[in-house]
């Protein structure tokens, strides 16, 4: 069985999917009640990158929520860098990126993140 190719058709779905984009707000809301959340890193650095690995997460603080994107900060600095990375994450690759809702010990990430770099000795 065989599916006509049909000009039409293309550009209706073209022209839907920009008229009527896909609706966030149920996940806005449920990321503006959160505060700390555990994200695949490797993937935050790299978009391309395909290792989904769970020794690949950190914690992040959500920073804000944008209309189509959130940006989070990291709550504990990576070994190789000099500051805390912030990314970009659009609500199209929330579900490929995000883990679990870091809950459990919100006071130590509240700790971490009132101490910033001063937890590494910087001044």
């Amino acid at each position: 069985m065989t599916q006509e190719y049909c000009v039409n058709t293309v550009i209706a779905k073209i022209v839907t999917d920009y008229v009527a984009p896909p609706n966030y707000d149920a996940l806005k809301e449920e990321i503006r009640q959160h505060t700390y959340g555990s994200f695949q890193w490797k993937l935050l650095d790299d978009p391309t990158c395909t290792d989904e690995d769970p020794k690949y997460s950190n914690i992040q603080r959500v920073l804000f929520v944008n209309e189509q994107s959130v940006i989070v900060q990291e709550v504990e600095m990576t070994f190789d860098s000099t500051r805390f990375n912030t990314y970009k994450i659009m609500l199209e690759d929330w579900s490929r990126v995000f883990i679990a809702w870091a809950e459990k010990r919100t006071a130590d990430w509240d700790h971490c993140w009132d101490q910033g770099c001063r937890m590494y000795g910087a001044m």
